[in-house]
């Protein structure tokens, strides 16, 4: 097998692993935009209150923004 072949199996091996399963060194920028912002949530005492499942929508939905606006 040639190295051009392995690394396209590899990669095509990649995308059929489950999220929690794949290497953290591999995030897409929305994955680790959203780990930034839901660290930050996690840090203000504002959004102590909050529970999980909210503050999962609220990093996500910063995150998805930024790239919008990165976009432009």
């Amino acid at each position: 097998m040639t190295k051009a072949e392995h690394l396209i199996l590899e990669a095509a091996r990649k995308r059929d692993m489950k999220n929690g399963d794949r290497p953290a060194t591999e995030m897409t920028k929305r994955e680790c935009f959203a780990a930034m912002a839901m660290q930050g949530l996690l840090a203000n005492p504002d959004f102590s209150t909050l529970n999980i499942e909210n503050l999962i929508v609220l990093a996500i939905e910063h995150s998805d923004e930024l790239l919008k606006q990165l976009e432009k």
